[in-house]
């Protein structure tokens, strides 16, 4: 699993508990670091990037790194903090897409809001 050094604590929390638990492994990334995200994505199993991040609200090139190829069956999901999948426009390329305007996972062909 691959997830940006900049992430939302209960995120990370999840991730880490996982990990040590054994259930898998996690690998931190800087959320600038656009060549590390692409090398990610043709190895990692799930790819969890936020962007604008949290707390510092670092921005990923998100049309970079999602248009990277995948490792067959990754999922690759975008917290968006609040920066909503609509204004970053890379909905096509996502399997899963949050934003916290509505506390929602998403489908990747619509985006719910409260």
């Amino acid at each position: 699993m691959a997830l940006p050094d900049d992430c939302y604590q209960g995120v990370a929390g999840l991730a880490n508990a996982g990990q040590r638990r054994g259930r898998w492994t996690v690998r931190r990334l800087a959320v600038a670091d656009t060549a590390g995200w692409i090398k990610m994505c043709s190895v990692a199993d799930l790819i969890w990037l936020e962007s604008p991040s949290n707390p510092l609200l670092t921005v990923a090139d998100l049309d970079t790194i999602c248009a990277a190829p995948r490792k067959s069956g990754a999922i690759f999901g975008v917290d968006n903090t609040f920066a909503t999948p609509l204004n970053q426009q890379y909905l096509d390329t996502l399997q899963i897409a949050r934003d916290s305007g509505s506390q929602a996972a998403s489908n990747s062909k619509a985006t719910e809001s409260s």
